[in-house]
Parts: structure tokens; sequence; C-alpha cells
């Protein structure tokens, strides 16, 4: 499991309303799990020195200082952290990631985490990080909604199943794994399709699958319903329809099967650029 009660969850923070999204969610995980809350502000290097500290590092402490005072003040039980760091956003959140056990960002940002899910700097940072990764675009609804795991059989999947588990567990909901497969094309020599009693016996081999890897796990938690979706169509379509209904999606580093190259191919960015409720991506 990689959440540690000594690894800190680290915030990027620029002011914007999505920042603010993610600096609540942050906290409240916070206090579910007791890890400490790292407020971070990144600056560009300057290009005057001379006015930099008046014209920025100032403003910017300042803004960090009030977003971690009114965030102590909602919730006194928490312990959080500010500053402000001169450098490249990128390079700065991957070494903040070596030591820290959850990178949290906005789905947009001003300064420095302009476009954040939008652009490249998303991307290299879900991808380079050394901790997981939690994207957020807006605050679920409530914590009566489920938890949602993409699975393959690659070890990434069954490390954000093990997570999902953890995240179903704190918040007390319940976990759907979701799985996608695709129908065989038609026999390449003869295309004709193949009888409807064939897929339902890969139907039923993929969901075997699902139960052979999930279930054993799922067994750790009891207290944790567990439902498995077996669904014959794209990965990305799976996961943004289980979104549509669910506080916290988790998905692998990379995958498999129906989760390829999660982050480096289409599906990572069609579900960074379209699932609506917090986007976790794990990091074994």
């Amino acid at each position: 499991m990689e959440t540690n009660v000594h690894q800190a969850i680290v915030v990027g923070y620029d002011g914007s309303a999505y920042a603010d999204r993610a600096l609540r969610w942050a906290a409240d995980e916070s206090l579910r799990t007791g890890d400490p809350v790292r407020l971070v502000h990144v600056l560009p290097p300057p290009y005057d020195p001379a006015a930099w500290q008046v014209e920025l590092i100032d403003p910017a402490t300042r803004m960090v200082e009030l977003a971690r005072a009114e965030t102590v003040e909602r919730s006194p039980r928490l312990s959080i952290t500010a500053e402000v760091i001169v450098g490249d956003p990128i390079t700065v959140l991957r070494e903040l990631s070596a030591e820290s056990g959850l990178i949290v960002l906005g789905s947009r940002g001003l300064g420095g985490f302009t476009g954040m899910l939008a652009g490249s700097v998303a991307v290299a940072v879900a991808t380079h990080a050394a901790c997981s990764v939690v994207l957020i675009r807006r605050l679920p609804e409530g914590l009566s909604l489920p938890v949602v795991a993409g699975f393959d059989e690659s070890a990434h999947a069954l490390s954000a199943v093990k997570r999902a588990l953890v995240e179903a567990a704190v918040r007390r909901a319940p976990l759907t794994v979701v799985h996608a497969w695709r129908p065989p094309l038609p026999r390449p020599r003869t295309s004709e399709p193949w009888r409807a009693e064939e897929i339902a016996e890969i139907e039923s081999a993929e969901r075997e699958v699902m139960h052979s890897r999930v279930d054993p796990l799922a067994k750790q938690y009891p207290d944790v319903s567990v439902g498995l979706r077996l669904v014959a169509g794209s990965a990305g379509s799976a996961l943004i329809a289980a979104a549509e209904r669910a506080q916290l999606v988790v998905v692998g580093h990379r995958g498999r099967g129906g989760f390829t190259g999660l982050l480096l191919g289409s599906v990572g960015l069609h579900l960074m650029r379209h699932t609506d409720c917090p986007l976790m991506i794990v990091r074994e």
C-alpha cells in the first residue's frame, strides 16, 4: 500500500478555482489518512532579480499563506504547510514526488500551472512522478458514490485496484472494478463472424480472470462492497461512463489489454480531458 502517515500530500497551488478544489480534496484526504498536506506554489526563475521579491515572491507567499489559513479554519485538525519554490513546475513536482505520498493538481491553472490538464505539464507530471498523482476538475457530489478502478491483467492495474480498495475503505464507499474488452474481429481468411456462443465463452474467460485477480485482494477489505463490471468496448468509454456516478476514478500508471498505453496514448488523454470526477493515477 502506497500511503504512509509520514508522506506528504503535495498540492500544486496557484490561487485558481481549480487549485482551490485540489486543496479541498487534499485536505479531506489528509483528514481520512493522517498524511500532512504540503501546499506548494512554483514560480519560474526571475528575469529581474531586483524586483522579484516584491513583485512576485511576496504576493505568492501571501497567497499560499492565506490559502493555508483558510484551510486550517475549515479543518483545525489538519497538518498543513505552505511554501513558494522558484523553478520549473514539472521539475519541481517531479523532485517533490520522490519524497511524497501523493501529488494533487487542479485541472486548469494560472501562473506556474497554466493549462495543467490541457497541455504537456499534466502528462509529464503524471508520467514521471515517483508517487501517485490526483487530477481534480470538480469535487465529488457525495461520499456515497462509489470509487471506480480500471482493471486489466497488468501489475500496474492490480496496484490501482489495491489503492482503490484503500480509498474505498477510508471513505466507507463501495468499489466498482471496470474491465473493458473488445470482441474478436471476424476470422481473417473467411471473414466469418464469431458465433454468439464463442463470444460468450471469451467473455466468460475475461470474467474469470477478473475474479481470479480481484477477489483475493477484495478479501483483505471485507467491509468494502466490491462489484465487477465487464464492458465490451473501449476502455476510455467504459471508464468515462463509470465516472459519471463516481467520487474517484483510480487507474494504473501503465497497462495492457483494455488500458494499453494509458498515459501515453489516446485513452489516458481522453480520461484526463473528460473525466469530471477526481482521477488518481497510481504509481507502484
